[in-house]
């Protein structure tokens, strides 16, 4: 099994997912911190899965992004409300490559034509921002402050941040090196 990210559930540092870039297992869990694995997904299509994002409030609620932007295919953004025995489709569509979940339970997804945001647990979806021309890499939230930190690649080679759930964005700088992700360690930073 290859795995493209690793997510561990931010109220028990013993529960961990791995998704699986080849879609043969597409969501790994350890809840022995990572002595042993085994398979969420048996009720879920195989597809490649990008990224897990578990909602801090309930530990239970898991949200897989699915598909690979590269590749141009997904089945969107997958919800368990059982720490992933199930899986039922939140209704955003497409190829997936990052999910999170801030503290006031809104979902953050990346699609291919840019970031959207759900405020309703993944009932309802609307974009945010971001086009197919820069897409967005690498999406990172800060518990800490609730900063929602992103970065775009070449040509614009910039990072920016929200500190409002995705109203308004800033530009934190950057501008001229070539960022590809950004990540955060529990309380080391406020993503600033």
């Amino acid at each position: 099994v290859t795995g493209w990210s690793l997510t561990v559930d931010p109220s028990n540092p013993d529960i961990l997912y791995s998704t699986d870039i080849y879609g043969r297992h597409p969501v790994l869990k350890s809840v022995d911190g990572g002595e042993s694995w085994f398979d969420t997904t048996n009720n879920l299509p195989a597809n490649r899965t990008r990224d897990v994002a578990v909602d801090p409030r309930d530990s239970a609620v898991v949200y897989i992004g699915t598909g690979d932007p590269d590749f141009g295919n997904g089945m969107g953004v997958f919800k368990s409300v059982d720490g992933g025995q199930t899986w039922i489709s939140s209704g955003l569509k497409g190829a997936i490559s990052e999910v999170e979940v801030d503290a006031l339970g809104r979902v953050f997804a990346v699609a291919e034509d840019g970031l959207y945001r759900s405020v309703d647990e993944g009932v309802n979806w609307e974009f945010v921002g971001g086009s197919r021309s820069y897409p967005i890499i690498s999406l990172t939230q800060f518990a800490e402050t609730g900063r929602l930190v992103g970065c775009l690649p070449h040509p614009v080679n910039t990072v920016w941040g929200t500190l409002d759930g995705g109203n308004t964005f800033e530009r934190l700088g950057l501008r001229s090196s070539w960022v590809w992700d950004i990540v955060s360690e529990r309380g080391s930073g406020d993503g600033t």
